[in-house]
């Protein structure tokens, strides 16, 4: 598995995986309304087939979803979390933020229509910037 980190607009590949969402570069949303970052996020990805040399062909035109999809990794289907989480001291940092600042924490899983994993998303997001919403059924 490879772990990709996005810092601004920019993906990164990095091995081996780091499970923690906090261990990630940061980005921010929308840089004229702050200069402090106000997310962090880690797309973990299998390390097969063509994305087996991820590290390092680089991703396409600098794109995860245009990498997986010239892959032939095509998300079909997934589940969402979301839920909250304090900024440990590692997490603060990268944020310039406080430990123990509430974040919203979205993990997200992608899988192929075979099942297979795709991608799993983890962010952390700062509440005052981001809100969930969710449509179902039919309107």
């Amino acid at each position: 598995m490879w772990t990709c980190t996005a810092n601004g607009s920019n993906w990164s590949v990095t091995s081996p995986t780091r499970s923690a969402p906090d261990a990630s570069p940061t980005a921010n949303a929308s840089p004229a309304k702050t200069s402090s970052p106000c997310t962090t996020r880690s797309a973990t990805v299998p390390a097969i087939g063509p994305l087996a040399d991820l590290p390092t062909t680089g991703l396409h035109h600098g794109s995860l979803t245009k990498t997986l999809e010239a892959a032939g990794r095509i998300p079909v289907g997934g589940d969402q979390w979301i839920s909250t989480e304090r900024l440990d001291a590692c997490a603060a940092g990268l944020l310039g933020r406080s430990i123990g600042e509430l974040f919203l924490r979205a993990e997200r899983t992608s899988v192929d229509i075979e099942g297979r994993l795709v991608e799993r998303v983890v962010s952390l997001l700062d509440p005052d910037r981001f809100q969930f919403h969710l449509t179902f059924g039919h309107r």
